[in-house]
């Protein structure tokens, strides 16, 4: 029974694990944690993607880069 679960957990982790969103708002988290800068994701608050990313900076996470930003607009930064 225990194997059982353990397999229905793997497979789940692998086919369940990235959403649709949050390969924008863990990066958006660790730039917001290393820049400042919260107008790279200001889609909603920034509470949530620092609480997200804050593992990731503990492990050394690299904060992706913002430059090339400036000219675009602030609600389509996040994508």
């Amino acid at each position: 029974m225990i194997a059982v679960h353990v397999a229905l957990l793997g497979w789940g982790a692998v086919s369940n694990s990235v959403t649709f969103d949050e390969f924008v708002h863990l990066p958006a988290g660790i730039a917001n944690w290393k820049t400042g800068d919260f107008s790279i994701c200001c889609v909603s608050p920034p509470l949530v993607r620092l609480w997200a990313a804050w593992p990731a900076m503990l492990l050394g996470a690299e904060s992706p880069s913002i430059t090339g930003l400036e000219g675009v607009r602030v609600d389509a930064k996040h994508w």
